[in-house]
C-alpha cells in the first residue's frame, strides 16, 4: 500500500510563517518611512506656500484683517508696512505676521489670523540661521531679514531649515536679501 501525504508538517508551516512574518515586517517599516516622508513633504510644501502667500500679500498691498479689526475697521491704516514669516523655534511653529516700523530699523509685529500658522509635529523641527524671520515690504519685492530683537536688515542671507528626525532628512529655504530672491535647497 502506498502512503500519500495529504498535509504539511509542523516544521513546514513554521518555516512559511517565519518567512511571511519577515516579509511583512519589512513592508510595515517601508510603509512607516513612506508616511514619514509624505508628512515631511507636506509640511515643507505648506511652508513654501505660506511664504508665497506672505510675499503676495505684501507685493499686492493686501489689507491686514487682524490689524483692521484692531483699528476699528479703518481701511486706510490697515495696510501694514511689512508682511513677515516669523519662526518660533521653541514651539516649532512658523506663522504669518504683519509688521510696522515703530522706530527706525525696529519692527513691531503681530500674528495674522490663526489659520496662517503652521504647527509642526514633534518629529519635524524648524530652525533658522542668520535671522528669526523674513519679511517683505508692502508694494515692493524687497526681502528683509528680521532678527530676534525686532531689528531688521536689507542685506545678508538667512536659511530656514526643516528637519525630520525619523528620516534624518532636511530641506532648506535660503533667503538672499542682497538679491531679493529665495531658493529651495
Amino acid at each position: 500500500m502506498v502512503y500519500i501525504k495529504k498535509a504539511f508538517s509542523l516544521l513546514e508551516i513554521i518555516v512559511v510563517l517565519g518567512i511571511t512574518a519577515a516579509v511583512m515586517s519589512g513592508g510595515v517599516l517601508a510603509l512607516i518611512r513612506f508616511q514619514d516622508s509624505a508628512e515631511f513633504n507636506r509640511y515643507f510644501s505648506d511652508t513654501v506656500s505660506l511664504i508665497k502667500t506672505t510675499q503676495n500679500r505684501s507685493y499686492n498691498g493686501v489689507l491686514s484683517q487682524t490689524k483692521s479689526l484692531a483699528l476699528g475697521g479703518n481701511a486706510l491704516e490697515s495696510v501694514p508696512e511689512y508682511y513677515a514669516i516669523i519662526i518660533d523655534e521653541n514651539d516649532d511653529s512658523i506663522g504669518l505676521y504683519y509688521c510696522d516700523e515703530t522706530l527706525t530699523g525696529i519692527l513691531s509685529c503681530f500674528r495674522e489670523q490663526e489659520i496662517l500658522v503652521i504647527d509642526f509635529p514633534s518629529d519635524i523641527q524648524v530652525s533658522s540661521t542668520g535671522c528669526s524671520g523674513v519679511g517683505f515690504k508692502t508694494l515692493n519685492p524687497d526681502i528683509i531679514l528680521i532678527n530676534s530683537n525686532g531689528t531688521f536688515t536689507t542685506n545678508g542671507v538667512c536659511e530656514i531649515t526643516l528637519t525630520h528626525t525619523n528620516l534624518n532628512r532636511n530641506n532648506t529655504l535660503e533667503f538672499n536679501a542682497d538679491n531679493n530672491v529665495f531658493e529651495l535647497n
